[in-house]
Formats: structure tokens, C-alpha cells, sequence
């Protein structure tokens, strides 16, 4: 039997976006980092594809209707700012280079265009090894 996984995932690129109809847009400059909580402490880097891979064998075990919790963090000047968020969808691009991630409507967003050097930590994600 497999042992099944809360993933953590964290996806820092140098520039992030807001896109159209609440959406994030992060390039995928690197890979995606993962890693578990207690009590099996495992850590791993996916490419954007296998990250998709795995937000979605998550959807499909029952956490279609609920949104994903995560933390953004960014930098504006010096100051380093951070909003939590509610992801309501994510998907990488036609071209694979980018993931967008959809948000439940985020006032504290609004003016916000591009982020500098954002740091995206998503919450668990329950999945097969």
C-alpha cells in the first residue's frame, strides 16, 4: 500500500502577474519546491508539469469544491509584503512556461500588476507518493 502525502509547495519565480478575472500568473523559472510535515519529513522538486500532475489527482480525491489556501509574498521597494490567499484553480499555460493560479476575488490585490521576486506557498495536498 502506498503511503499518501500532505505536500506543501512553494513556486518563487523573480516576477509574478495579475492576470485577468482574479488570477496570479507565475513564469516557471525553476522548479516547484514540495515538501510533507511530520511525521514523514520528505521533500522533493517538481517541474511545473508534475506539479499540475499533482493538484490535479488532488481535485480528483475529493477536494474539487474546496480552495486551496496559500500565502503570497512579495516585494514592493524595501518592504516586503505578504497576503494570504484562496486558490480556487490551477492550470499551467499552453506553453508550459507559466501556471495561473485562480483566486477567490482578493481586494487587497486591486492595483497590485506585477510582483517582484513572489514567493507562492501553497497549502497541503494529499497525494499518492
Amino acid at each position: 500500500m502506498e503511503k499518501k502525502y500532505g505536500w506543501l509547495f512553494a513556486h518563487i519565480t523573480p516576477l509574478g502577474y495579475i492576470g485577468k478575472d482574479s488570477t496570479i500568473v507565475m513564469p516557471v523559472t525553476q522548479e516547484i519546491i514540495a515538501f510533507t510535515t511530520n511525521p514523514y519529513i520528505v521533500h522533493g522538486k517538481f517541474s511545473g508539469e508534475k506539479f499540475i500532475s499533482l493538484t490535479d489527482k488532488s481535485i480528483s480525491n475529493n477536494r474539487s469544491n474546496e480552495p486551496r489556501r496559500a500565502v503570497l509574498s512579495w516585494l514592493d521597494g524595501n518592504m516586503e509584503m505578504e497576503q494570504r490567499l484562496l486558490i480556487t484553480n490551477i492550470k499551467i499555460s499552453e506553453s508550459g512556461d507559466r501556471i495561473i493560479y485562480a483566486l477567490e476575488k482578493s481586494a487587497s490585490l486591486e492595483g497590485n500588476e506585477e510582483f517582484s521576486s513572489p514567493h507562492l506557498y501553497i497549502d497541503r495536498q494529499n497525494v499518492d507518493r
